[in-house]
């Protein structure tokens, strides 16, 4: 520094005619002057003390359980307490989220002491705390736009701590310090004392007393303090503490701040809150009177909005004050100021909100973040699904329909099969492109009602029109292959499978009636657990789940995850293995005499087994697919990381893989319908 350098105290350093804000970075604990104590922010916006010192025990008590339940070190735990103590003598309680801070304050601290945990794990574990409270047994937290809010909150709250603080968040902890003076005291052996002197350590945390005095100072007050309980005689001629620096006076206000704690009623959080609540709503009153009658924002009797700057760092002027001669400005420009300011802030927030209302994602199928790609594959297997099941139909129905007697009864059943499958892909599969797309389409309510009934039902009788194709080639198999003892029994007429798939589609029909009864539409998805618990309740074009409460919802999509996933493809794994050892017995059986009993029965045998490979393939595939999708959406609920995300895009591709290549397969083992596709063809 040159000679006419001059240093003002308070307001920075002057170099030549340059004012500059000055940070002074010690390794020493911030002691606050004794005027920033007894004037709190908090108490200049109207939050009475006894509030305000209720909020800081219960927030550096939340600090403490959630490094508990992180596996943090007691250091990191201890410097996240005195962080947010910091804070709200720079800040007030009226104007910032105690709880929000709270959490901001354990991931800092955790990343200062090299203890670094994850944002996602700190949102969870203040979300079991807060959700734990009595014998209640809180479940995981939804990933949800909530949950996305609070972690933009926590990492918005983290770089206003740091700024407030000047990024001066070095913290001297005092419980080195007291092994250090036991052994000088030659107390060191004395486990209770030490014990008890640990223990006064740590919940004096909860105070602002580190705020107050220095960490020598507070190490011998926990001494002093223990030594007392336990009746201990320390050296007192001359007292012992005037050697590490202390005074009596001292030791006697941190011993009296600490055993307050034990004498004070505990308040819960949510009375905290609302205080505070009535507190801002005054504040926010008072302000808008003021706009309102053109005067000053700090009129009489109107609390300042910002505390003075004098202890944050961050506050300060980080510019020089060059050319302008630090003219100080009226206080009614300064006030016209911050209207025009907050003003401009207020419409920019209400258009920022309004564009994302527009954007806000409807459950985990718009959020979810789909490349190009995946799209363009998406989007082809959709139409390989309407275009081969049409053809399906349109063919094998063909010649259901002029055959006289109504044709095959397999045939009757691919056509029922893989009419439900169009009409997967032509009601929802093709919807999915939308949501892939990011169109903003939004259904009213009514429609919404109706689309999410057909939807359920058109899943379920996709599912069981599987199943009974898996279980009537079963009974065929069953009927044709030796030995059986009945070889000549009739086979069900067509009235029996008419009541077959009248009973599929009937019954599935009558389940979806809670879909079209309990859903709605809405610009946000708060019911995205339930989208998850089940895969066939993806929520598309604004349309959400409105049961009356969250049980009834699990209940009914866990039920239809059961029923018409899980259920169906237990049932089609049995079948098919009934199958295959029909078709193995009959391998290993097939005899002369056997090969006389019924020739026109046994000659139809070589047709079964060509198409029971068939129907076996394409079973097989269905059950590879939706398990498929079954497990990735059910591990992904359990998890719920962004890391296992990809999980939903494999369970999409699962779905529409079944109806694409179901077709194709039946192309290779369908006699009428591989003829016509090679006439098609050749011309």
């Amino acid at each position: 520094m040159s000679a006419g350098d001059l240093r003002i105290p308070g307001e920075g350093i002057l170099i030549g005619d340059k004012l500059y804000s000055a940070v002074l970075l010690t390794l020493e604990n911030c002691i606050l002057p004794l005027e920033r104590l007894l004037r709190s922010p908090s108490s200049e916006h109207g939050l009475p003390s006894d509030t305000e010192e209720q909020l800081r025990i219960r927030g550096c008590e939340m600090i403490q359980a959630a490094g508990i339940l992180l596996r943090l070190p007691q250091v990191a735990m201890a410097t996240g307490q005195i962080l947010f103590q910091r804070f709200f003598y720079c800040k007030s309680f009226v104007r910032h989220c105690a709880e929000s801070v709270a959490m901001a304050c354990v991931h800092l601290a955790s990343k200062i002491e090299e203890e670094p945990r994850r944002v996602r794990d700190v949102l969870n574990v203040f979300h079991y705390l807060k959700h734990s409270e009595g014998d209640r047994k809180p479940g995981p937290m939804p990933l949800d736009a909530s949950y996305i809010n609070l972690k933009s909150q926590v990492i918005k709250a983290e770089r206003r701590v740091l700024k407030e603080l000047g990024f001066c968040v070095h913290v001297k902890h005092p419980h080195k310090i007291i092994v250090m003076y036991l052994q000088v005291l030659e107390c060191e052996k004395n486990t209770k004392l030490v014990q008890m002197s640990w223990n006064y350590m740590n919940d004096s945390l909860r105070t602002d007393v580190f705020l107050r005095y220095k960490a020598e100072t507070v190490a011998c007050a926990c001494i002093y303090l223990s030594a007392r309980s336990l009746q201990i005689p320390l050296p007192d001629q001359p007292p012992w503490f005037l050697l590490f620096g202390a005074t009596e006076e001292e030791l006697r206000d941190i011993s009296g701040r600490i055993l307050r704690l034990y004498t004070l009623p505990s308040v819960p959080l949510s009375t905290l809150l609302r205080q505070v609540e009535v507190c801002r709503q005054a504040l926010e009153a008072q302000s808008a009177k003021a706009k309102r009658g053109g005067g000053s924002l700090l009129a009489v009797g109107t609390p300042t909005l910002d505390p003075p700057s004098s202890f944050s760092p961050g506050s300060k002027a980080a510019s020089p004050a060059g050319a302008q001669q630090n003219r100080e400005s009226t206080v009614s420009e300064i006030a016209l100021k911050n209207v025009c300011r907050k003003l401009a802030n207020g419409e920019r927030r209400i258009r920022l909100s309004r564009s994302d209302e527009r954007r806000e994602p409807v459950g985990m199928g718009l959020r979810l973040y789909v490349s190009p790609a995946q799209t363009a594959f998406y989007i082809i297997f959709v139409m390989l699904g309407i275009i081969g099941n049409a053809v399906v139909v349109s063919v094998v129905g063909e010649g259901v329909i002029r055959e006289p007697g109504g044709g095959r009864s397999s045939d009757m059943i691919l056509v029922n099969m893989a009419f439900s499958n169009l009409m997967v892909s032509v009601m929802r599969n093709s919807l999915l492109i939308i949501s892939d797309l990011g169109l903003e389409l939004y259904s009213s309510k009514g429609w919404c009602q109706f689309l999410m009934g057909v939807w359920v039902w058109l899943r379920s009788v996709n599912v069981w029109s599987t199943f009974f194709l898996s279980a009537f080639h079963f009974q065929t198999l069953r009927r044709v292959a030796p030995p059986v003892v009945n070889l000549h029994g009739p086979r069900g007429p067509p009235r029996s499978l008419l009541a077959g798939f009248a009973l599929i589609w009937i019954v599935n029909l009558m389940y979806s009636i809670p879909a079209f009864i309990f859903s709605t539409s809405g610009d946000q998805n708060t019911t995205e657990t339930l989208m998850l618990v089940s895969s066939t309740t993806r929520p598309l074009l604004g349309c959400i789940w409105n049961f009356a409460t969250p049980n009834s919802g699990l209940i009914y999509a866990t039920t239809s995850m059961v029923i018409h996933e899980t259920l169906p493809i237990l049932l089609m794994c049995i079948s098919n293995m009934g199958s295959l050892l029909t078709l193995y017995s009959h391998a290993r059986l097939r005899k002369p005499e056997h090969m006389s009993q019924d020739a026109p029965i046994i000659r139809r045998v070589p047709a079964e087994r060509r198409a029971a490979k068939v129907i076996l393939a394409l079973v097989m595939l269905f059950i590879t697919s939706w398990g498929t999708s079954i497990i990735s959406v059910n591990y992904f609920n359990y998890n719920r990381g962004s890391s296992t995300e990809f999980l939903l895009v494999i369970s999409r591709f699962a779905n529409i893989t079944f109806i694409a290549l179901s077709p194709i397969v039946l192309a290779v083992g369908h006699r009428r319908l591989r003829s016509v596709i090679k006439s098609v063809l050749s011309h």
